[in-house]
C-alpha cells in the first residue's frame, strides 16, 4: 500500500470521500492534512468545484450505473495500480465518473510543491467557494467557505475559528462595526453544522437552514433569527433574555435546550427539552415546559400544545430521520434537505401512501429507497441529469 504521506494516496482519500466509502481511521487523517495543509485544502476545494452540489450530496451515485458508461472508456494515462483496491465493486461507476471528469479538465489535480505552498497566517486563501458549501457571510463583507478546516481568520475585530463541522470565534475589539452587526452562516442541504456563540450559547443547526447573529451581543437582550431548523442550548444570563426570532415567530428565554423547525411554510415548532419558553405569534404567546411542544400555524392563527417524542423530533442531531406513520410527500420534502438532490413524483397516488423507516444521512439515499423497493412500497430512478424518481413498485414476487 502507497505511503500516506504520497500525495496520490491523499488524491485517492479524497475521492473515497466523495463516493462515501472512506474509512473512520482514513477520515481523522485527512481530516488533519486538511486542517494542517493549505495545499491539501487547495486541492480539496479544486476538487469539490468539479462538481454539482447533487453529486456531491448523493456521493456520486447517479453515475453508479454500468450503462451510463458503456460506450465510455477510463483514460488510459491515469494510474493502472490497483484501480479497483480502493473502492467496493458497487461504486466502482461513481468512481470511473470522476476521473473522468478530471481527465476531462487535464487530468489530475497536481499537488502544489511544498516551496510553492502557502505559509499558515491569519487568512484563508481565496478560492471559488464550491456548490453545497457551509458559507459565513460576514455583516458587511465578503463570504468564508466553512466547509473545510483552516487556520485562524481575522474578520474585523473578531478570530473565526474553523473546524469541518463548527465554527466558534473570539471577539478582539468588540467595539468594531464588524463585530456587532449581523452575519449570516448558510448550511447547505446534506449537511448539519455547529455554532458557538459569544456568550457560550450552543446551536446544533440542521440542513437547508439559515441562522442571522452577532459576534457579540450589545444591549439588554441577546436576538438572532432562524429559518430551517436548530438545536439551542442557552447559556445562562437571566439579566439578558434569549430571543429566537423566526420568519412568523419569536421564542424568548433565559437559559434552556430547545428545538426550533420552521422547514413547513406556515409553521413553526418549537419542542422543549430543558427549563422553559415563551413561543409568541402574531397576537397569540405561550409558555411550555419540557415534553411539550408548541405549534404556530398561520392557516389556525393559533398555537397549539402537545407532547413529542424526543427520538422523533431530534434524531436529526445524530444524522437520522424518523418516519413514523409517515407519507410518500413528506419524505419528497425531507430527502432534498437532507441529500441535496431534486426529487419527482412521477405518480401523485404515491403522495399519501404510508410507511415506517428511519433514514441514515451518512449513507447513500439509495440504500434507503432500496429498502423501499424491497417492501414494496415504491420504486425510484434517477434521471440523466441527476433527479430523483419516484414510482409505483413492480409486481410483488410470487410466494
Amino acid at each position: 500500500m502507497a505511503s500516506r504521506m504520497d500525495p496520490d494516496y491523499i488524491f485517492w482519500m479524497m475521492i473515497q470521500r466523495l463516493t462515501g466509502t472512506l474509512d473512520r481511521e482514513d477520515a481523522q487523517y485527512l481530516n488533519r492534512l486538511l486542517e494542517r495543509d493549505p495545499s491539501v485544502r487547495d486541492t480539496w476545494h479544486r476538487l469539490l468545484d468539479r462538481f454539482s452540489a447533487e453529486d456531491i450530496a448523493g456521493h456520486m451515485m447517479r453515475f453508479n450505473q454500468e450503462a451510463y458508461w458503456q460506450d465510455m472508456q477510463l483514460p488510459e494515462h491515469l494510474p493502472a495500480r490497483s484501480r479497483r483496491s480502493f473502492l467496493p465493486v458497487s461504486r466502482v461507476w461513481a468512481w470511473a465518473a470522476i476521473l473522468i471528469v478530471l481527465a476531462g479538465a487535464g487530468g489530475y489535480l497536481f499537488f502544489n510543491t511544498r516551496s510553492s505552498r502557502q505559509a499558515a497566517g491569519a487568512s484563508r486563501p481565496t478560492t471559488t467557494i464550491p456548490a453545497g458549501a457551509v458559507q459565513l457571510e460576514l455583516a458587511g463583507g465578503p463570504v468564508i467557505d466553512l466547509s473545510v478546516p483552516g487556520e485562524a481568520i481575522q474578520a474585523g475585530g473578531v478570530i473565526l475559528h474553523a473546524t469541518s463541522g463548527s465554527l466558534a470565534y473570539t471577539a478582539t475589539d468588540p467595539a468594531l462595526p464588524a463585530a456587532s452587526g449581523n452575519n449570516i452562516l448558510r448550511v447547505p442541504a446534506g449537511c448539519d453544522y455547529q455554532l458557538v456563540l459569544s456568550d457560550g450559547t450552543q446551536v446544533w443547526l440542521n440542513a437547508a437552514t439559515e441562522i442571522r447573529f452577532p459576534f457579540t451581543f450589545t444591549g439588554p437582550t441577546r436576538e438572532i433569527t432562524l429559518n430551517g431548523e436548530a438545536y439551542l442550548k442557552v447559556a445562562q444570563d437571566a439579566g439578558r433574555p434569549f430571543i429566537v426570532h423566526t420568519p412568523r415567530s419569536a421564542v424568548q428565554v433565559l437559559g434552556t435546550e430547545f428545538n426550533v423547525n420552521t422547514y413547513d411554510t406556515g409553521q413553526v415548532k418549537v419542542a422543549l427539552v430543558a427549563g422553559a419558553v415563551k413561543l409568541q405569534a402574531a397576537a397569540a404567546a405561550v409558555i411550555i415546559t419540557p415534553g411539550q411542544e408548541a405549534v404556530y400555524t398561520t392557516r389556525r392563527k393559533g398555537i397549539t400544545i402537545q407532547g413529542f417524542d424526543e427520538e422523533e423530533a431530534l434524531s436529526w442531531r445524530q444524522g437520522i430521520y424518523c418516519f413514523n406513520d409517515a407519507t410518500i410527500a413528506e419524505m419528497c420534502r425531507v430527502l432534498p434537505r437532507w441529500y441535496g438532490i431534486p426529487v419527482v413524483l412521477d405518480d401523485a397516488a404515491l403522495a399519501q401512501r404510508r410507511f415506517q423507516g428511519v433514514l441514515e444521512r451518512r449513507k447513500p439515499v439509495t440504500v434507503f429507497l432500496d429498502l423501499l423497493k424491497e417492501l414494496h412500497i415504491l420504486d425510484h430512478y434517477f434521471d440523466e441529469e441527476g433527479t430523483l424518481h419516484l414510482v409505483q413498485p413492480g409486481p410483488a414476487p410470487s410466494s
